[in-house]
Formats: C-alpha cells, structure tokens, sequence
C-alpha cells in the first residue's frame, strides 16, 4: 500500500496472515511480541499511524477487532457470550465480547454466537482450552450433529445427538465412549456447534 513505511507494511501482513490462520485479530501484545517491540505503546503507536493512513480499522472498544481494511467489508462479528467446561452450567461473561470472524462463520440470520472452552474436560471432543465454539442457536438439527444440551441442574453437554423417541442418544467423537440416552422432556437443546477456533502459540 502506498505510504507505508516498510515496517508498517510488515504489520499489516501479519495482521492478515494471523486472521487469515485464527479467524480473530491479534492482541497488541502478540503483535508486539512479534516484533521484538520494547512496550505496548510502540505498538499502539504503530496502529494508530496505520488507521490514519486507513490501512487498519477496528470497532471501538471492541477487543481482537482489528483488521486490515481490505477485510471490513468481508467480516463481520459475533458476540463471545460465555465459557464452556462440559460438567458444569454455561457461566456466561459479565461484559460480552464481539468476536470478529468471516461471514461463511456466521448464519444467514445473524444469531450465531460463540463460546469458549475452560478447562480439559471436553478433551474426549477434540475440544481444548481456550477453543472457541461458533454456535447456532436453533433448536432444529439433523441426526449425528453435535449440539450443546441442558440437562438437569443446568449441565451443559457437548455431544453428538441422535433422536429415539421418547429419548436422545448422544455420543463422543470417541467411539471407545459409551453413548447415553436421556428423555427428550429432560433434555433443553441450546444450539448446535458450527465451527471450532483455535489459537496456536508461536
């Protein structure tokens, strides 16, 4: 782009080559970490010269927003609404986060919201810490998909979901699991897993 500096170039492509890979933004500190930045300011600095060019833009006070302008038309958000564990009720965030991601994440009706896996014990679903889970949250699914489900006391379930009336049975993604039936009148389907996000460390 002309205008930028060699350096500010830099951190344009590995904005796109980070949201390109994690489907979200980076942190400033991931991008200064990256960098081999002394503070956090140098970064903000970096960014904010990057806005006034109109290389970058970002959503006010809206963490991980931050793309380059190229992508704004193509992506939009979805709201981080809680955090997952599989044994326990859904905690859902005091301040919600708007995620940004490719609109082909997102259903056409826009509802689709997100959830972040704390802890291992959805490990057996090939889910890990700090996952995000894109979510849509209908009550309609096809036999075989993986849905989160509300049973009694308000546990939250993560499996694959089969109809046998008057039950479900719900199964791991690991068949060494053994599957399990609840009666439908004790089951609350929340939504059904779109889409998995992972963070890789460098």
């Amino acid at each position: 782009m002309i205008g930028l500096t060699k350096r500010q170039q830099e951190i344009v492509e590995f904005i796109e080559d980070f949201v390109a890979t994690h489907r979200f933004s980076p942190s400033f500190r991931e991008i200064g970490d990256h960098f081999g930045f002394s503070s956090l300011g140098s970064v903000y600095n970096h960014i904010r010269s990057l806005k006034k060019k109109g290389a970058l833009v970002s959503e006010k006070r809206t963490p991980r927003s931050l793309l380059p302008e190229r992508y704004q038309e193509q992506s939009r958000a979805a709201p981080l609404i809680g955090t997952i564990s599989g044994s326990r009720p859904i905690e859902t965030l005091e301040k919600v986060e708007m995620i940004p991601l490719p609109p082909e994440f997102i259903s056409e009706d826009g509802e689709s919201y997100l959830l972040k896996v704390g802890g291992d014990e959805l490990i057996e679903e090939g889910m890990l810490d700090g996952d995000l889970l894109i979510v849509r949250p209908h009550v309609d699914f096809e036999p075989g998909e993986m849905v989160i489900a509300l049973i009694e006391g308000g546990t939250a379930l993560i499996k694959r979901i089969f109809p046998e009336p008057p039950f479900y049975r719900f199964e791991s993604v690991k068949t060494e699991v053994q599957p399990f039936r609840l009666r439908e009148d004790h089951v609350e389907i929340q939504g059904i897993v779109t889409a998995l996000l992972r963070h890789y460390s460098s």
